[in-house]
């Protein structure tokens, strides 16, 4: 069990008042580890120093921008959790941050009780994700995840961590190379639906580069996801996901790596209805 008290959290805002009321808000929730920094310079030697849990940075901050920072984490290899905040979102920097594996973009305004909230969204995760790695599908709770609802209504700043929980509530689970990989070509479909049309030319190239592999690996470490985690599958998902029909017809078959990616981003799509521009990777 994770205690709140332990988490260490970084806030980088060239906005200080903003940042002490959600310094604040997560004090009241009952963090106590809490640093800030004006600007991203600071925030790259505090992250040096202190290697904090969870980094919440603005992408408008001196010196160095958010995604500078982010860059640097990543480059880095910290284990630490990103939350991106921004006024604006374009295309390009959902982009570049599902690339930097960014849990939440938040934008601006948002209430102080967003960012906690997400905070803990972030520890509830990370506590799951420490679960054993043989811990097979009976042993854990998808039903929990997906709150009795399969199709999850996506909210505006949740896309990045929805993908998470429905690859694991497929039995995709995160520390297979697969899961990231699939994780990215999902939220590139849903930002590009032509892009699976040349799975071979455009998608495993873009992925391999993002993550220094190669096109091959992609597809195998893809496939092998799929096809280990499809047999223990809950039906239901199955069903809510790729319909009665495609089960009766491919029983004994598992769902190629474009049938899986573009199965899932259409769902999501259907359900922002419009809200992209709000989404989280």
């Amino acid at each position: 069990m994770i205690k709140k008290e332990e988490v260490k959290i970084l806030l980088v805002d060239a906005d200080f008042i903003w940042m002490e009321e959600v310094k604040v808000a997560l004090e009241e929730d009952g963090f106590r580890k809490i640093k800030v920094c004006v600007d991203g310079e600071a925030a790259i030697r505090e992250i040096a120093e202190s290697e904090p849990d969870v980094v919440i940075v603005d992408q408008i901050t001196t010196h160095k921008d958010g995604v500078a920072v982010i860059q640097h984490i990543r480059d880095s290899k910290l284990d630490i959790e990103v939350i991106l905040t921004t006024r604006h979102t374009s295309d390009i920097l959902l982009w570049k941050a599902s690339s930097l594996d960014v849990q939440y973009i938040i934008v601006k305004p948002a209430a102080e009780e967003i960012i906690v909230a997400r905070v803990n969204d972030i520890v509830l995760m990370k506590e799951k994700n420490t679960l054993p790695i043989e811990m097979d599908m009976e042993s854990y709770d998808n039903s929990e995840e997906l709150d009795d609802n399969p199709l999850m209504i996506i909210d505006e700043i949740g896309l990045e961590s929805n993908i998470g929980r429905i690859l694991m509530a497929f039995g995709i689970r995160a520390h297979l190379k697969g899961y990231k990989y699939l994780k990215t070509a999902i939220v590139m479909t849903i930002i590009n639906e032509h892009v699976t049309s040349a799975m071979t030319r455009e998608l495993y190239p873009q992925i391999a580069r993002r993550f220094n592999t190669t096109d091959t690996s992609v597809e195998r470490d893809m496939r092998h996801a799929i096809e280990t985690a499809w047999s223990s599958a809950p039906i239901k998902h199955k069903k809510a996901y790729f319909g009665n029909q495609y089960l009766k017809a491919h029983a004994d078959r598992k769902p190629t790596n474009s049938l899986f990616i573009n199965t899932i981003a259409e769902k999501l799509r259907q359900n922002l209805k419009g809200q992209i521009a709000l989404m989280s990777i």
